[in-house]
């Protein structure tokens, strides 16, 4: 179970279904996606946008994730690229990795809208940081 942004809400990963789920520390909400890691044993992985009105104040904060699952060994990490170059290096928790990003709109929709990917890509690094799994992520 990961917190993020912390003490704002809290998401889980079910490894089997490879299924996240999302809900408000404090109120109603959340909701869940997945069910399919697509891949093979060195990377899958699966994404998830969720969103929610802002406690304080005006405006809407949209959650993406991307989460999945690797080998489960010593020294594998996980590295993800942004959209904006820049990146983040994730130790697995028993092959299992999340990253959350919050993306905040002044305004409320009002109606169907979508937001671009904050991701690029992910890569699968050994002990001896070589790529050993590499996948783009399509927005």
């Amino acid at each position: 179970m990961v917190e993020a942004p912390p003490g704002v809400y809290r998401w889980t990963f079910d490894a089997p279904g490879c299924k996240t789920a999302g809900h408000p520390v404090s109120g109603k909400g959340g909701g869940s996606g997945g069910g399919t890691c697509g891949g093979n044993a060195y990377l899958g992985f699966n994404g998830l946008a969720l969103g929610l009105r802002d406690p304080n104040g005006p405006g809407w904060t949209t959650y993406d994730t991307l989460s999945g699952r690797t080998l489960p060994a010593k020294g594998i990490e996980v590295r993800v690229t942004f959209t904006d170059g820049t990146q983040t290096i994730l130790v697995p928790h028993h092959g299992l990795w999340i990253v959350v990003v919050p993306l905040h709109l002044v305004t409320e929709p009002t109606g169907p809208f979508q937001i671009k990917s904050p991701f690029r890509s992910i890569d699968v690094l050994d002990a001896s940081r070589r790529v050993i799994a590499h996948s783009d992520v399509k927005s």
